[in-house]
C-alpha cells in the first residue's frame, strides 16, 4: 500500500535501504538518460508507506555530484547524529571511482563533508573503482568497500574516511587497503562490508564465482 514514487526522472533505480528514527530511507540512481548523466537520490517514508513531504524537496533528494558525469549510488547508512552518507561510484573522465556525499538529517547536503558535501577518491594503480558497501566504525570513521582493477585483475579494496570526509592515510596504504584472493582472476567482486564486535573488518564477495571473505585488522 506504499504511495508510489514520486522523483521526476524516467528511471530510478534503487539498491539499499536504512531507517532513521522510525522512517525509512531508499537509495539508488534515478536518470532520464538510463545509465548516462544519472545521480544519487534518496526517498524517506513514514512508518506507514506515505512520502515524508519534510525530507529534501517533497520527499527526495537527487544530488548531482561535481565534476563527475555519472553517479552511481549503491549503498547508504545513517549516522547516531542522523546525518545520512551515500556511497557509490562516480565516472570521471571516463573513469570510475569511489565517492561519497553525507546529507543532515533533513536531506540538505552537509557541506562540511569533505568537499562541500561530498568525496571522491581515486584509488591509485587501480584502472576501474566500483564502490558497493559503507561501514561505520565505533570512532566515527568510514569505510567504503568495493573492487578495484590492477593490471587488468579485479581486486577487493577498501577507502577509510575521516568523520569530515577527509581521507585517513593511518589506514592501510596511505588511507586504502587492497587484497588480490589467493589464485583468483578477474572475476573477484567486493559486495559487502561489516565490522566485528573487536573491531576487525570483513569484505565479501565472489572470486571465481564463488563465495569470499578476507578480514583485515
Amino acid at each position: 500500500s506504499f504511495i508510489p514514487n514520486i522523483i521526476p526522472e524516467d528511471y530510478d533505480l534503487a539498491f539499499a535501504l536504512a531507517f532513521q528514527d522510525n522512517k525509512i530511507l531508499q537509495s539508488g540512481f534515478c536518470t532520464n538518460d538510463f545509465l548516462l548523466n544519472s545521480k544519487f537520490c534518496v526517498m524517506r517514508y513514514n512508518s506507514d508507506g506515505s512520502i515524508d513531504s519534510g525530507f529534501g524537496s517533497g520527499g527526495y533528494v537527487l544530488y548531482d555530484i561535481p565534476v563527475s558525469e555519472n553517479d552511481y549510488a549503491n549503498s547508504l547508512i545513517v549516522q547516531s547524529d542522523g546525518k545520512i552518507l551515500q556511497g557509490g561510484t562516480c565516472t570521471i573522465s571516463g573513469t570510475n571511482q569511489f565517492c561519497i556525499v553525507r546529507y543532515n538529517a533533513d536531506g540538505s547536503v552537509d557541506t562540511t563533508f569533505g568537499t562541500n558535501g561530498y568525496m571522491i577518491f581515486d584509488i591509485p594503480d587501480s584502472s576501474d573503482d566500483q564502490a558497493s558497501a559503507i561501514a561505520l566504525q565505533t570512532n566515527g570513521k568510514i569505510l567504503q568497500g568495493g573492487t578495484c582493477k590492477i593490471s587488468g585483475i579485479n581486486q577487493f579494496c577498501i577507502v577509510r574516511y575521516n568523520a569530515n570526509g577527509s581521507i585517513d592515510s593511518t589506514f592501510g596504504t596511505n588511507g586504502y587497503f587492497i587484497y588480490q584472493v589467493p589464485g583468483t582472476t578477474s572475476n573477484t567482486l567486493g559486495r559487502s562490508i561489516v565490522i566485528q564486535s573487536d573491531g576487525k573488518i570483513l569484505l565479501g564477495g565472489t572470486c571465481d564465482n564463488k563465495f569470499c571473505i578476507v578480514r583485515i585488522q
